[in-house]
């Protein structure tokens, strides 16, 4: 089944590299150097909040997660159903890295290159530039949906929980 699962990611990753050079080839023209400097500050920020959300979701949601790492094989069955959406966290919190690594390595090209170089090849940077935000601004959207899944998941079942406790009440 992992084999399966990283042909999937791998498939995905096509995909959004793909919808990105389509997105990019359209609509670099669009998109103002003041515009993209607003989606890559709301980019940062976002994959900054993504972190620090999926961070927290493993430590104080997830303690046992802590433990699977010292568990024997005897004991990891026990663990089988739990390690899912620790993983979706995880996965959540390293796109939110790759997302602000590029932006710090894109930020540092950016600042490498000359004015005239720039200049000079106005439509290579500027398609270059839509492509990267493009697939940044997807890679961190498929980050997000999980993160908003699981925190609606828990809020739905907590609110399940103050029914029961509520009608546990009434009837007593």
């Amino acid at each position: 089944m992992r084999k399966m699962e990283k042909l999937l990611n791998f498939k995905i990753h096509l995909y959004l590299l793909a919808i990105s050079a389509i997105g990019s080839y359209f609509f670099y023209e669009e998109v103002s150097p003041n515009e993209m400097s607003a989606i890559i500050s709301s980019l940062q920020a976002l994959a900054g909040v993504v972190f620090t959300i999926s961070g927290l979701w493993v430590a104080v949601v997830y303690p046992d997660a802590i433990k699977i790492l010292t568990v024997t094989d005897a004991e990891l069955d026990d663990y089988e159903g739990k390690t899912k959406n620790i993983e979706i966290l995880v996965v959540a919190m390293l796109s939110s890295v790759l997302v602000m690594m590029a932006l710090v390595v894109s930020g540092v090209i950016n600042s490498l290159l000359s004015y005239e170089f720039i200049h000079n090849q106005i439509k290579l940077y500027r398609g270059i530039s839509s492509f990267t935000i493009f697939y940044l601004c997807l890679l961190q959207l498929m980050a997000v949906l999980p993160v908003a899944g699981l925190s609606l998941n828990l809020a739905i079942r907590l609110h399940h929980i103050l029914e029961n406790a509520k009608a546990n009440k009434r009837t007593k």
